[in-house]
């Protein structure tokens, strides 16, 4: 009697266990086909709007719509040699926070997004909440179209992007919000420019941004820009702490880094600027005489020194002078090199520079010439961040900036010809 009552209790189970799997199957059956649905409403937007397929000034991937069989080989080559994907033609501006939307705006309006002391939760309007935790993503209730599918989901493969590239940098959580399209964006935004695709807060851990269904590599990567950004900030200089912000050639160099591999893990644009643009070094460097690799494109950028990149006011000079552009490739290059220096997934000098990033974030107190402690007008001691200099010769071995200077030249140009060689082929 007592095997039938437990021969009977695991049938009921099994059962129950079916109906449940039945169930599930039948409700991840019916996400699919909207999701489905969705997908292939955005592909028809997307289709009848030509403009979409422009080249993008930080769109990680930038091909024709239609691909002949001979452009369908060189991209299976390329990708046989972990390239970034080629674009249409050599990207002239590709600085975005340069230029956004907007191409004419003046170049010295922009520094970076980031903009503080903002009301956390924008007023006036319908917020859905799509995730909480590391990442609090709200989104605008649409009243028209159709929203970027799994836009939570996105966002999250974003922030493990940084994760696997910057964890001792993320600290926090980051609140999100995704206004439905650019106009309401603006509208609701009063600090919000019309080139400006996006801007973050550190004081109060805000992303604000708007959905971009028919170009979602490109808002992602604006995403990951500024996400990175924020981390950054609350690094070096949490609201409160009254510490000096980090060295700008330092945030925005490992913010447009980041932005390269939203989309492709060994790099987009900006890697395959690294290879193809003629980068000189200053006539100043100490690696000027260095002979550069043949050259593969018209376009030349030349460098500054260094020692005076790595100074604060570096890039106000650069916006001076009407080169911001020309800043911010050096800034991904000499980022890159400490980082990232060859075109693989994975960073291979990440240790060194998370040693690197920590001194600098470390403070020491300030000596004269004689080795003498300053002080301020009461007596106190003065703290100074660890120097630059400092800071590359315990994470790197590097006995100065020039010395630094010259290791980069050494390997960038070798590195540009085995490239440039492999894209001739």
């Amino acid at each position: 009697m007592k095997k039938i009552f437990y021969l009977f209790a695991v049938l009921l189970t099994s059962f129950a266990f079916a109906q449940e799997n039945k169930e599930q199957a039948n409700l991840v059956n019916k996400v699919e086909q909207v999701q489905q649905k969705e997908e292939t409403a955005i592909k028809k937007i997307t289709e009848n709007q030509q403009e979409d397929y422009t080249a993008e000034a930080h769109s990680g991937l930038v091909m024709p719509l239609k691909q002949t069989p001979a452009q369908e080989q060189q991209t299976k080559e390329e990708q046989n040699n972990n390239l970034p994907p080629q674009t249409t033609e050599p990207r002239q501006e590709p600085k975005p926070e340069i230029k956004q939307e907007v191409k004419q705006e003046p170049k010295q309006e922009v520094k970076d997004n980031k903009v503080k002391k903002i009301n956390i939760d924008p007023q006036g309007i319908d917020w859905i909440g799509l995730s909480k935790g590391k990442l609090n993503v709200k989104m605008q209730r649409r009243k028209k179209g159709i929203s970027t599918p799994n836009l939570s989901m996105k966002f999250n493969n974003v922030y493990q992007s940084l994760f696997r590239n910057i964890p001792w940098l993320m600290g926090g959580n980051a609140n999100v919000y995704v206004y439905q399209n650019r106009e309401d964006f603006l509208d609701h935004e009063p600090v919000a420019s019309d080139w400006s695709g996006a801007f973050f807060s550190p004081d109060n851990n805000r992303i604000v941004m708007y959905d971009e269904p028919s170009n979602v590599n490109k808002m992602l990567s604006q995403f990951q820009h500024e996400l990175t950004h924020l981390f950054i900030e609350n690094y070096f200089c949490p609201p409160g702490s009254n510490k000096p912000e980090p060295p700008i050639w330092l945030n925005e160099g490992i913010a447009v880094n980041m932005e390269d591999i939203t989309n492709r893990a060994s790099g987009g644009v900006w890697a395959r600027d690294l290879i193809v643009i003629n980068l000189l070094p200053s006539s100043k460097s100490p690696a000027k005489d260095l002979r550069e690799p043949r050259p593969i494109s018209n376009t030349t950028i030349r460098f500054l020194k260094f020692s005076d990149f790595v100074q604060k006011d570096s890039y106000d000079s650069a916006v001076a002078a009407g080169k911001v552009e020309d800043w911010y490739m050096q800034a991904y290059a000499m980022v890159r090199f400490l980082f990232k220096p060859y075109n693989g997934q994975y960073p291979e000098k990440r240790i060194q520079f998370e040693q690197f990033t920590k001194l600098l974030n470390s403070y020491q107190y300030k000596k004269d010439s004689k080795g003498r402690f300053v002080k301020d007008e009461d007596g106190r001691k003065i703290k100074m961040r660890t120097p630059v200099a400092q800071a590359l010769k315990t994470a790197y071995g590097y006995n100065s900036i020039d010395e630094f200077e010259i290791k980069f030249w050494q390997w960038l140009y070798p590195y540009q010809a085995e490239q440039r060689e492999k894209l001739r082929n």
